[in-house]
This record gives structure tokens, C-alpha cells and sequence, in this order.
């Protein structure tokens, strides 16, 4: 719901907000391999949290999101040596165009937001966490239960369809 909140705040901002629910990229797949969270796995599922973000997101009207598979970017980047952010951001202006506004709750992509996006700002949103004190990763390492009410609805009912209680 956190993420939810930053994206209801920046489309109130903009005209039109494009969201990229970017996935299988070197650090998730890191994480996916050794994976020991208390959180169902299939959960995580890109095109979940991207169906889930889509029908939370609709009724809003001026956001659009993209799912981006970070798998040949990375790969590209990484046998060239060059920055792991490099072919990816090369790929979101393919998809998006030039954009006014890169945004991010967290501080340290600033820095890669402008150097990869110079034309662009570079918004930090709520990074303190002050509306919602957690991010992804803390809801990653809880055990379900708990993380479950920070869930947006649809990924909610989505999931209460495979997990009994016990399994929470």
C-alpha cells in the first residue's frame, strides 16, 4: 500500500504517470535463488504485482503501467561493464519518451535518476517513511500474516486463494 500511496500522490502531480514494475533484474533474481523469506514465493509473481497494480491504478485514469523484464538489460550491461541502471534506463526512454519527473521513495536512485535521466528532476518521495513506516523489502523478511495488511486489496484476494491461515 506504500507503493500505492506514492503512485496516487505522483499521478495527482502529473498528467500522465508511467509506472514500471520492473522485474527479474540481478538483485531479484539473487534474492528469488536464495530464497528463505517467510513470504510465499509466488506472490512476488511479476505479472501478479503487475494485474494487481493495474486494477488498483485504473480508476485514476492517467497512470499506465509496464511491466519490464530486466533480464537482457542487465545481462547486456554486465558483460560490457558497464553501470547495471545503463540498458534499462535506455529502455524506459524507448517506452515512455523523454519525461519530466523521475520518481522514487528511495534516496540512493537520485543520484542514478540524474545521471541517467539528466533532463528529467529527480523526486524523492516520502523516503523517511514516514506515511507508511516499510518498504519492500522489510514486507519481504515478514512472515505473512503479518505483512498481509500492507498487501493492496488485489494482491489480497489473490492470494487468500491459495493460503489458508496456517499457512500465514
Amino acid at each position: 500500500v506504500g507503493h500505492l500511496d506514492t503512485i496516487i500522490r505522483c499521478a495527482a502531480e502529473c498528467e500522465h504517470l508511467y509506472v514500471v514494475v520492473m522485474h527479474h533484474g540481478d538483485e531479484e533474481n539473487e534474492m528469488m535463488e536464495n530464497y528463505s523469506y517467510p513470504f510465499p514465493k509466488d506472490c512476488l509473481d511479476p505479472d501478479l504485482r503487475v494485474n494487481a497494480l493495474r486494477a488498483q491504478v485504473k480508476p485514476l485514469g492517467n497512470v499506465e503501467v509496464l511491466s519490464y523484464d530486466c533480464r537482457e538489460a542487465d545481462e547486456r550491461a554486465s558483460i560490457e561493464g558497464k553501470h547495471l541502471w545503463h540498458y534499462e534506463c535506455q529502455d524506459m526512454v524507448e517506452l515512455m519518451g523523454h519525461f519530466d519527473v523521475a520518481y522514487s521513495s528511495e534516496l540512493e536512485y537520485a543520484g542514478n535518476f540524474q545521471r541517467f535521466y539528466p533532463w528529467a528532476d529527480a523526486v524523492v518521495v516520502d523516503a523517511e517513511r514516514v506515511r507508511f513506516p516499510i518498504s519492500a523489502t522489510m514486507l519481504r523478511d515478514m512472515p505473512f500474516a503479518k505483512a498481509y495488511p500492507y498487501l493492496p486489496r488485489e494482491n489480497k484476494s489473490s492470494s487468500t486463494a491459495k493460503y489458508s491461515w496456517q499457512d500465514r
